[in-house]
């Protein structure tokens, strides 16, 4: 398995100062291209942030903001997101975004947050569930949502809420939940599901397997991804990478669900 996807990524987890969330997120395409230019991709990011940034000015609020954030990034240039093949594996990533000007509902917001930086605009990523939203703004002066994969759509709480409603989740007095910051770290890892999950189903598991190695990078503990990580390299013939994960699997989910299936499959690597 190629290590220097990890190490490039575990650097930008350890970065001084903090994760520098776009820049992480650019690393997590060395999975889809190994050979991925991560200085050249971090240029092309940052030359759309100055140019969009000189384009709009200073408008005066983060409404403001984002409307012209709206036009520029969403209008004029027709980022947004792809309708006609969601889980096409190019819309995982920020490179191919950056290239197709469609992707996955997270990756175009990640993109929107680096052009609001350079706006002096904090976004934020909001993790609802089935779909990423973004948030603008601050607490004290309010927050303004809005849909990067619709363009860059302003979203009102009463919308939000009928989004969720309409997928079974009712949120009386509990929306303020639902409207949490993801941190850069839980950004990253869902952005790494959804990666495991495009490629699983392709059946290319190595891509699988890297993003599952990625996710046990933030999250060590992840039992589950242990387990998967063992599964994927048993499939891909590493039999020592495979024994060493379900092993640990099995000595901390003795009792799993899948524990007997999981010792089976470690009798039959031991054959």
């Amino acid at each position: 398995m190629d290590e220097s996807i990890r190490e490039a990524f575990a650097r930008e987890l350890q970065r001084p100062g903090g994760i520098d969330l776009p820049v992480a997120a650019l690393t997590l395409g060395l999975i889809a291209r190994p050979d991925l230019d991560l200085a050249r991709a971090a240029a092309r990011l940052e030359a759309l942030a100055i140019e969009v940034a000189a384009e709009i000015g200073h408008p005066p609020g983060a409404d403001a903001v984002v409307a012209a954030l709206a036009d520029a990034i969403g209008g004029r240039r027709g980022f947004r997101g792809d309708t006609e093949d969601y889980d096409d594996p190019r819309n995982c990533f920020v490179h191919e975004a950056l290239t197709r000007r469609r992707g996955m509902p997270i990756v175009l917001t990640v993109l929107y947050m680096a052009v609001g930086a350079r706006c002096r605009l904090r976004i934020d990523a909001i993790g609802l569930p089935w779909h990423v939203i973004a948030r603008a703004g601050d607490e004290d002066r309010g927050y303004v949502y809005f849909d990067p994969f619709a363009g860059g759509q302003t979203l009102s709480r009463a919308q939000i809420a009928a989004f969720l409603e309409s997928r079974g989740i009712s949120t009386g007095d509990r929306l303020e939940t639902y409207l949490a910051a993801l941190t850069p770290r839980q950004v990253l890892q869902r952005m790494l599901h959804n990666i495991k999950r495009v490629y699983l189903e392709r059946r290319d598991d190595r891509r699988a397997w890297q993003a599952t190695d990625l996710l046990l990078t933030i999250t060590p503990w992840a039992i589950d991804e242990l387990r998967d990580r063992g599964l994927l390299s048993a499939r891909l013939g590493e039999i020592d990478r495979a024994r060493a994960d379900l092993t640990l699997y099995l000595e901390h989910a003795p009792d799993a669900r899948d524990a007997a299936r999981v010792a089976a499959l470690l009798r039959a690597l031991d054959r």
